[in-house]
């Protein structure tokens, strides 16, 4: 898609960031975590404030965020940064790639993944993301030529679930 843009997110955004980053989980892991828990995501003014506030917090401090816009609207974000998970403390990380539901399979998901690895080797030799093993997303990172190196756990209200880490070529 020719008419996207790739750019860093400013304070401005973090509304649409957050927007699409509830829909996202909403639609992507339905039948993967309970029911109850995507329905009441951010389901009140207090925790979507809460989340908001977050996230232009993120933005202020150290800025690892782009969004993607397509006329002029935003239609999908990456958060990247060093690795948080232990085996890979040296290593930069995706941690989250969102693209709206009404933007997936033309191309976008694969542009800001591109962006952001492109930023994280300016500091970091290996770039890795991880993938619920439930979540279609798994395919899309293999698409874009990144290899499974191993396995972690991702906990949510003390439940455990399985994840793939890739690294990003």
């Amino acid at each position: 898609m020719k008419e996207v843009i790739i750019r860093q997110a400013n304070v401005n955004d973090a509304k649409d960031i957050l927007d699409i980053n509830i829909s996202s989980w909403k639609d992507t892991y339905k039948n993967i975590f309970p029911d109850d828990f995507l329905d009441n995501l951010c389901n009140t003014e207090e925790e979507y404030n809460k989340s908001l506030n977050n996230i232009i917090e993120k933005i202020t401090d150290n800025n690892n965020y782009l969004v993607s816009l397509y006329k002029d609207k935003i239609v999908g974000f990456v958060n990247y940064g060093p690795s948080k998970k232990n085996k890979y403390i040296k290593y930069g990380e995706i941690y989250a790639l969102y693209v709206d539901n009404n933007y997936i399979k033309k191309g976008i998901g694969g542009m800001l993944l591109k962006k952001a690895t492109s930023l994280l080797k300016n500091n970091h030799n290996n770039i890795i993301v991880s993938c619920l093993k439930r979540n279609p997303a798994n395919t899309f990172y293999e698409k874009m030529g990144c290899k499974k190196i191993g396995e972690t756990t991702f906990d949510l209200n003390n439940k455990k679930y399985k994840e793939n880490v890739y690294l990003i070529d």
